[in-house]
């Protein structure tokens, strides 16, 4: 194909700026596989040698939520591109909103750091008309100091879980968290 798509991606929230080496991904169309592109420091890609056909932009970095072209919030699907035979598409801009971060540590009741207690994430949202909190992220286990991180989180209310797992034979510990 001879048709292309440029834009530049940048930052959403202040201070605003063009943020380079982001990962720029085009998909759909006829492509097999989708075609990827970094930003340079003005933020700027171009993606060409595409056939004609309708297209998805995305644009990540790490410490940001992907977006979509044209989407609204993190996680939407946002407007596609149909590109004829030959066309250049340049006007594309893609805001990314910076990730949060949660952190804390895991302790047992009195006190001690618990290793390898299991963290999981729970966002609360509206689903089908309700509050529910739905799994979105998992901390992973905690570390030896009962450290745990979870980020690349949307910005909105939380429910941190953790699961310690106890060894045959032992009653499992009750464990309490300390925000970090």
């Amino acid at each position: 194909g001879t048709a292309s798509i440029a834009g530049i991606v940048t930052r959403s929230a202040s201070p605003k700026g063009f943020l380079r080496r982001a990962r720029v991904t085009v998909s759909g169309g006829a492509l097999t596989a989708p075609r990827i592109d970094t930003t340079d420091d003005q933020g700027r890609f171009e993606i060409g040698g595409l056939p004609p056909g309708q297209y998805v932009v995305s644009a990540s970095k790490p410490a940001y939520l992907a977006m979509n072209f044209g989407a609204t919030r993190p996680g939407r699907l946002g407007t596609s591109i149909v590109l004829a035979d030959g066309q250049r598409v340049a006007n594309i801009a893609i805001a990314l909103p910076r990730g949060a971060v949660i952190a804390g540590v895991v302790t047992n009741l009195v006190g001690e750091p618990m290793q390898n207690a299991f963290v999981t994430l729970l966002h609360r949202r509206m689903y089908n008309g309700e509050r529910q909190f739905l799994t979105v992220a998992s901390g992973g286990f905690t570390d030896d100091r009962g450290e745990y991180r979870a980020y690349g989180l949307a910005a909105g209310e939380y429910l941190v879980v953790a699961q310690a797992f106890a060894e045959p034979g032992l009653p499992a510990e009750v464990i309490r968290l300390a925000a970090g």
